[in-house]
């Protein structure tokens, strides 16, 4: 839904926000992994992780009070900083 950005009342998820989620990611999204097209790394990366490091590394306290506040902050955590990938 392109008017996310345009609401930011929509990015905070609360339980009247999963209409929106099933529209998004339908129950039929995992059978990617099932039929073996992805890994479970793949799809999680894919559904959190990739928007974690995304928000996370631009505003370290993006995720800070938020139901995912711990797994995102794992998620960067496993995330190499800039400076130090480049020096590898």
């Amino acid at each position: 839904m392109v008017r996310i950005l345009d609401e930011p009342e929509l990015l905070e998820v609360e339980a009247s926000d999963l209409e929106l989620v099933r529209r998004v990611c339908p129950a039929g999204t995992y059978e990617l992994v099932e039929v073996g097209l992805i890994t479970a790394e793949d799809f999680r990366d894919f559904t959190f992780a990739n928007a974690a490091r995304l928000w996370g590394t631009q505003n370290p306290k993006f995720f800070e009070g938020t139901a995912v506040a711990k797994a995102a902050a794992a998620v960067l955590a496993d995330t190499p900083s800039r400076a130090a990938a480049s020096a590898a």
